[in-house]
């Protein structure tokens, strides 16, 4: 890869758009950097452009077959190359001129480790140019420029750096490693990311003379903001509330307040660094990035996480029982994969709690075998715990569930 800068770009739907984002990086500062496709579970039309288009076929392609999110593709970008920085852009994001080379001046910078460009749309302040459209990208980007000239800001308390388009230093990635997976394709990882970034001494800032413009999300990213929007939000409060962390407090509040509250992200209590991958230990080091911090973390519990499958379809009332038992267990690091074939009977039907992942494939009818198979490759925890592992509500009754961590039983839904 290019000594100086690799850029990503994860896509899963809209091909136009992704052959648009490609094409805006050479007058962004690309020059002559690396620049990766990230498919993350391409639907059809984009899986077939990624084999056809000229524009596309060309170019390295690190994909997944499954959806699994843009801190997934962050962290394959980020393991399998070297560059002193590296850029995550949605497909979509059509980069204006200057884009990437403002972005990385800015890192240039001692203290910043962390940088992102202005836009049309965002829910944070990065948002200025409002009503922007797709062939305003040079103007803006011009008068970007004229108004922000050299100023970067940054964006405490939130820490709220957007992921549209996020440039990381090497020195971030050396000190505090990779993103949090387990936001999957939902919100909030960035901010999780920059946080961590922050305790480890990293300032993220908001470039304002660069600019992208935003197409407006995919249908998937969409429903995917949405259904997990509550979800992330609890799992960022574990992550970073210290009086969550401390076991001081049950409930979850409506919005973090970030630095403005006493009790966010106090360093002693958080997990800084987490691992990139499994191959992060043979990804060559940057010889040009300067020494990282010394970072001093609590590591996460030494019990490993442990993935409960459960492929099922079309029988909601035995799969509800099945999940109520799951959260009945008292091992304390554990997730379970509901994977639902055929027409969706779960959908917003499950409990609102972060350790459940609900996938609905939409799939005709499969084999048991097949869906424990995909289901064994969504899961992310270091024992995978096949079904059956619950009582199954056609045999017993609550009253006799053991609490015990996984108690040999039956799934509830494990027959479908």
């Amino acid at each position: 890869m290019s000594p100086r800068l690799v850029v990503g770009v994860h896509a899963h739907a809209e091909p136009d758009r992704l052959v648009q984002t490609v094409r805006s990086l050479p007058a962004a500062g690309a020059g002559d950097a690396g620049v990766v496709l990230l498919p993350d579970g391409p639907d059809a039309a984009l899986a077939a452009a990624l084999r056809s288009e000229p524009t596309l076929a060309g170019l390295p392609q690190w994909g997944t077959a499954e959806p699994l999110g843009p801190p997934a593709c962050f962290n394959r970008l980020a393991a399998r190359s070297d560059a002193p920085v590296v850029v995550l852009v949605e497909s979509g994001a059509v980069l204006g001129p200057g884009c990437l080379s403002l972005l990385v001046q800015a890192l240039a910078q001692p203290g910043r480790g962390l940088a992102g460009p202005s836009t049309n749309r965002s829910w944070n302040e990065q948002a200025v140019f409002r009503g922007a459209g797709p062939s305003d990208v040079a103007r803006i980007a011009a008068l970007a420029r004229r108004r922000f000239g050299t100023a970067v800001r940054s964006l405490e308390p939130l820490h709220s750096l957007a992921d549209f388009c996020l440039a990381v230093g090497r020195e971030v990635i050396e000190a505090i490693g990779g993103a949090d997976e387990e936001y999957g394709t939902g919100p909030c990882w960035e901010m999780d990311y920059n946080i961590r970034a922050a305790r480890a001494g990293f300032r993220g800032v908001w470039v304002g003379a660069a600019y992208a413009y935003r197409y407006p999300p995919t249908e998937r990213r969409r429903l995917a903001d949405t259904r997990q929007m509550g979800r992330a939000r609890r799992l960022y409060q574990d992550r970073f509330c210290g009086l969550r962390l401390n076991r001081l407090r049950a409930g979850y509040e409506d919005h973090c307040r970030g630095e403005a509250c006493e009790y966010f992200a106090p360093a002693a209590l958080l997990t800084v660094r987490l691992p990139l991958a499994a191959t992060e230990a043979a990804a060559p080091a940057a010889a040009t990035s300067p020494p990282a911090p010394t970072v001093t973390a609590v590591a996460r519990p030494s019990v490993p996480l442990v993935s409960a499958i459960m492929p099922t379809r079309q029988r909601p009332d035995f799969a509800l029982q099945a999940v109520r038992y799951f959260l009945a267990q008292d091992y304390p690091r554990t997730e379970l994969v509901v994977l639902e074939d055929g027409t969706p009977s779960l959908a917003g039907r499950l409990p609102d709690d972060p350790r459940i992942r609900y996938i609905a494939t939409g799939a005709p009818a499969r084999s048991i075998g097949a869906m424990r198979n995909e289901a064994c490759r969504l899961a992310r925890g270091d024992i995978v715990a096949h079904c059956p592992l619950f009582e199954s509500a056609t045999t017993t009754s609550q009253s006799t569930l053991p609490s015990a961590a996984f108690s040999a039983s039956r799934c509830a839904s494990d027959d479908m």
